[in-house]
């Protein structure tokens, strides 16, 4: 299935990016189609980009009439994605309803319930409701509004997309002296003079607050600006260091929808400066405080900087909308056959960049094995077959590969399993299971729904994203990325390895690094789990520091790299898991069960193929 993403408004590109970003994520195929209504917000590689007339008069009927001629592929989507509620919005649905394509509208259901204020948008966005598809609500108000008005298209509640680039953000919120003020809207063109007056009046009179005007584009107001002389007026601001203003300020004068939502996110109260807002759940939550007439701003500025500090949930959802709109499209089937893609050529460089400079980390790989542990699930690996709970498999598992778990008999391997799996630290990254490599049911109940009332493993994905990874990060496609950039650099660093007894290691490149091997029988996870503490107590004992500890143990490197990052976190502990079984006799398994190191040792060192695990 392939989506129109279209917009053409600084606001709208705001508030599509981050959809964009998780629509790369999951492999949601798009492209983008740019109106031109702002030509210096492109940041993305546009399929169509549309030459609007910079005529005067008649501006959006020429921009209408422009879009509707425009010569485009309708029949390679099947959606089209608009936003919000300006000209290019209604001009792209228009013409996608009348190509007989499916819309999808995020920021649905926003009103005034008044035509004239605001102008034109009100009457825009009413009518692109009437032919959506696809409704993605910011809030319940907006989503009953939708259903008052008997719309035909379904509807969903997933919150305001424009927060998901403010999560970082909320919780360095602060109060300094600064008054951040915006005004744009064409509402309020005819009356800038006179709401300018008072904001300077008011700027005058309050001498302790610093007021900072963004200076909009449009020639009504940056014509007049003149009239502020007690503000400091600055060009547009850059939206990363807007926002950090925002989060900074002791509150906010504006007229603009998205700060209206950002600045509730930020817990800012905002006067707003118009007659109607199409936000009404702002103002139910005592944020957003309204100032209808020019000669109210004086008392309302007043009244705020006696009372602007706050504590209320915001109204216009949590930062995750994004996650929200992919979940609905792909479970709600209104996307079929979405292939969950997030390629990670990129993860893989990071850590590429920390041998490089010698930083150090842990690295652990929590795969299927682990992943049927964590769940309690009976798991035996032996000869011919391997076991999971009652049903068995065909496979050929060499001595130093068989290996058993049996639920009744390990719960304290498990219970220690477990501790390395939600622990959390920033240098502490933790690969974690891919839907193509254990099948979307196993990642859902093993990531999600693990059925342990004693832990809370949603914690493994509500704690720091950023120590997240992949389990197979260095296989299938990273394959050869990992063996002609990281491998080489383990010459750089005295080697500590723990692999299996019957592992010879002199054909390791790094084999004259080594300093110390810890030797594992086959079913290490049962009969060495003392390692846990002799390893840290090793480390400790001859001070080691700035190493290179290389685990290839299955299960049981998780529980020991868990242990002496706690003990020592001033190593590398390295989960290679298998590897570099090609380059160490007596480790013959990798022949018949790892797909990933015949494609690479078998057939002349050729490229691995474009299987990209996902997450």
């Amino acid at each position: 299935m392939k989506i129109l993403v279209a917009y053409g408004t600084r606001p709208e590109w705001l508030k599509i990016k981050p959809l964009i970003m998780k629509f790369l994520e999951y492999g949601i195929e798009f492209e983008c189609l740019f109106t031109g209504q702002h030509k210096d917000i492109v940041e993305y590689n546009c399929k169509y980009t549309i030459n609007i007339s910079d005529c005067n008069n008649n501006r959006l009927n020429n921009l209408i009439g422009t879009i509707l001629k425009e010569e485009i592929k309708w029949d390679e989507y099947d959606y089209v994605l608009v936003q919000g509620d300006t000209a290019s919005t209604f001009s792209v649905a228009l013409k996608a309803f009348n190509e007989k394509k499916k819309i999808i509208y995020l920021e649905a259901g926003l009103r005034t319930s008044n035509l004239e204020h605001p102008f034109p948008e009100e009457g825009y966005r009413q009518m692109i409701s009437r032919i959506t598809d696809i409704n993605l609500c910011p809030t319940k108000h907006s989503f009953n509004n939708l259903k008052n008005e008997n719309v035909t298209g379904q509807s969903y509640v997933v919150g305001n997309t424009i927060l998901d680039n403010l999560v970082n953000l909320k919780k360095v919120t602060d109060y300094s002296n600064i008054v951040l003020v915006t005004l744009h809207r064409r509402e309020n063109h005819e009356i800038i003079k006179s709401w300018f007056k008072y904001l300077n009046e008011a700027a005058r009179i309050n001498k302790h607050l610093s007021f900072v005007f963004s200076v909009h584009p449009n020639p009504n107001i940056y014509e007049n600006v003149n009239l502020l002389t007690y503000l400091k007026c600055v060009r547009p601001i850059e939206h990363k260091l807007l926002l950090k203003i925002m989060a900074n300020s002791k509150f906010i004068i504006t007229d603009s929808g998205g700060i209206q939502e950002e600045g509730t996110f930020l817990n800012k109260k905002i006067i707003v400066c118009r007659r109607h807002t199409e936000r009404q759940e702002g103002i139910d939550s005592g944020h957003i405080v309204m100032c209808k007439t020019p000669s109210d701003l004086i008392l309302k500025i007043n009244e705020m900087d006696n009372h602007f500090q706050i504590d209320s949930e915001c109204p216009f959802g949590e930062g995750n909308s994004s996650q929200n709109i992919c979940d609905i499209l792909i479970k709600k089937n209104q996307l079929k056959n979405i292939k969950y893609k997030k390629i990670f050529t990129q993860e893989i460089k990071k850590f590429n960049e920390f041998f490089t400079k010698r930083k150090n980390f842990s690295f652990s790989r929590f795969s299927d094995g682990e992943l049927f542990i964590l769940q309690n699930k009976e798991l035996q690996l032996s000869g011919d077959f391997w076991k999971l709970e009652d049903k068995k498999y065909e496979g050929t598992y060499t001595s130093e590969e068989r290996k058993s778990f049996i639920p009744s008999e390990h719960s304290d391997f498990r219970n220690h399993l477990i501790e390395s799996y939600i622990y959390d630290n920033e240098d502490y990254y933790r690969g974690i299971s891919c839907r193509c490599c254990v099948g979307e049911d196993n990642y859902a109940s093993g990531l999600f729904y693990l059925q342990a009332n004693e832990i809370e493993f949603q914690k493994v994905i509500t704690g720091n994203k950023n120590n997240l990874t992949w389990a197979n990060l260095f296989i299938n496609y990273n394959y050869k990325y990992y063996m002609e950039n990281i491998l080489p650099k383990f010459l750089n660093y005295d080697v500590y390895i723990i692999v299996n007894e019957n592992a010879e290691l002199n054909m390791l490149p790094f084999y004259g690094n080594i300093k110390e091997v810890f030797r594992i029988g086959s079913n290490c996870l049962i009969n060495n789990l003392n390692l846990k503490d002799e390893i840290p107590h090793y480390i400790n004992k001859n001070k080691i520091k700035n190493s290179l500890f290389l685990f290839s143990a299955s299960s049981l490197s998780n529980v020991v790299i868990h242990h002496c990052y706690l003990a020592n976190p001033e190593n590398i502990y390295f989960d290679i898991g298998s590897t570099l079984n090609p380059l160490m006799k007596g480790m013959e398994g990798w022949k018949y069960n790892r797909d990933y190191l015949k494609n690479y040792w078998m057939n002349g060192k050729s490229q691995i193929g474009d299987r990209i695990c996902v997450w």
